[in-house]
């Protein structure tokens, strides 16, 4: 999906990871079933770190929800691919 973009085809997900679209479907009921597990994993793996150090520092709740806010900004406009899916 990184690189490959938002309009990536289950087909080419398949080839990209060598297997076939059938084993994708066998994990997957759709590509929409494919694009919440991405999203779910990309929140676990960056989003959610991220967050976690900005919610750990010891700003009062202004400037700790700017930062929370920045901190998506910058999350998603670094790695927009998975959005976009």
């Amino acid at each position: 999906i990184r690189r490959l973009g938002s309009n990536v085809s289950m087909d080419e997900i398949a080839a990209e990871i060598g297997v076939s679209k059938t084993v994708l479907y066998r994990y997957f009921v759709d590509k929409n079933d494919l694009t919440t597990a991405v999203m779910m994993r990309f929140e676990q793996v960056t989003l959610i770190p991220n967050m976690a150090a900005a919610l750990s520092s010891n700003l009062d709740g202004y400037d700790l929800t700017r930062e929370i806010i920045r901190v998506y900004v910058d999350t998603v406009a670094n790695e927009p691919e998975p959005y976009r899916f």
